[in-house]
């Protein structure tokens, strides 16, 4: 049995609104599609074609080609996404602590759900969980 082989393709805006996609390791594998999802079910065969080998051999992982700014941006909005679930996590912690001691401190589900703003039944899955 051979194993799976994973190919690098680059993804990058050609003329128009079309995506030209091309294998890093075999330069002369290129197709080219009006979705970027499209990728990963095209490139197989020409990859296998030029490489020489099966195409249920290939397996690819796309790179999409963006300009500087762009990246920039994007890696931007990515680390402040990775921060916000960061800190939703966080938060959601404290409110559990927080609802445990009420409870503990024998304020009412109804009284604990005003408090933390959330529904009486929200806070009795939170604290008995």
């Amino acid at each position: 049995m051979v194993a799976m082989m994973r190919y690098t393709v680059t993804a990058e805006r050609g003329a128009g609104p079309v995506w030209v996609f091309q294998c890093v390791e075999h330069p002369g594998a290129i197709s080219e599609s009006k979705r970027l999802s499209e990728a990963a079910t095209l490139m197989p065969e020409a990859i296998a074609f030029v490489a020489g080998v099966a195409e249920s051999d290939v397996e690819v992982e796309v790179h999409v080609e963006l300009s500087p700014s762009i990246e920039g941006l994007l890696a931007d909005a990515t680390s402040k996404r990775e921060e916000s679930e960061r800190l939703a996590r966080a938060a959601s912690e404290e409110i559990r602590k927080t609802a445990k001691l009420l409870s503990a401190d024998h304020y009412s589900m109804r009284d604990i759900g005003e408090i933390l703003g959330v529904s009486h039944q929200r806070v009795a899955q939170i604290v008995n969980a």
